[in-house]
């Protein structure tokens, strides 16, 4: 049993899976970092791939009229504070709180040099995210992009548990996506989904209601 919120999830990152990838495996490569061992192969795929779908719909997901329409910028990735250097554009987001912030958000020339950064970004400089993304383990993984500032507090600067757990909630569906794309399977959600309703329990511990996340 699965819900719409996963299905469309799911059925969007697949759409794009194989050849976006194809760009995370080519990136894992130039920066020497693809494991020989075909399950971790999987895990250090998935978690970018997941990471960069759920942030931007892979880079194109950005508003129509945006500034960063056309960035290649698949996570999000921030530069620094303006005024803006070359290679980065003045960019006003939201949090999930709807919150507004400007900061400089990088841009990128080609796909490959912005999947290189992507690796960058979530990996050489969150090294705990690299180690628990390899042995599996999807909450303290997602936990450790929290304490390493890839993403903000969705529920509150207090509130760990529902950062996590609101995140992971959102990724896990893509990752199922890129498992399955990469071993050429149907959408089989179960491997996942005893994950997804734990970080549902998680997002809600704060005070019972989705809604306030």
């Amino acid at each position: 049993m699965t819900s719409r919120y996963w299905e469309a999830k799911y059925a969007s990152a697949r759409r794009r899976a194989s050849w976006a990838l194809r760009l995370v495996a080519d990136a894992l490569n130039r920066l020497r970092a693809f494991p020989t061992d075909p399950a971790l192969a999987t895990r250090a795929l998935a978690i970018p791939f997941g990471v960069a779908e759920h942030e931007t719909s892979w880079g194109l997901g950005w508003p129509p009229g945006s500034e960063m329409v056309g960035s290649l910028n698949l996570g999000g990735i921030h530069g620094g504070l303006p005024p803006c250097r070359e290679g980065e554009v003045l960019h006003t987001d939201h949090t999930q709180a709807g919150v507004e912030y400007s900061v400089c958000f990088k841009t990128y020339d080609t796909w490959e040099s912005a999947t290189d950064d992507l690796i960058v970004e979530v990996y050489r400089r969150r090294p705990l995210v690299w180690t628990t993304a390899l042995s599996g383990a999807l909450i303290p993984m997602v936990n450790e992009l929290y304490r390493a500032h890839y993403f903000g507090g969705l529920c509150g600067k207090g509130n760990t548990y529902g950062n996590v757990g609101s995140y992971l909630y959102a990724l896990l569906p893509t990752i199922a996506a890129a498992d399955d794309a990469l071993h050429g399977g149907a959408a089989d959600h179960t491997r996942y989904w005893g994950d997804w309703q734990q970080a549902e329990r998680l997002w809600l511990e704060r005070d019972g209601s989705r809604d306030h996340c």
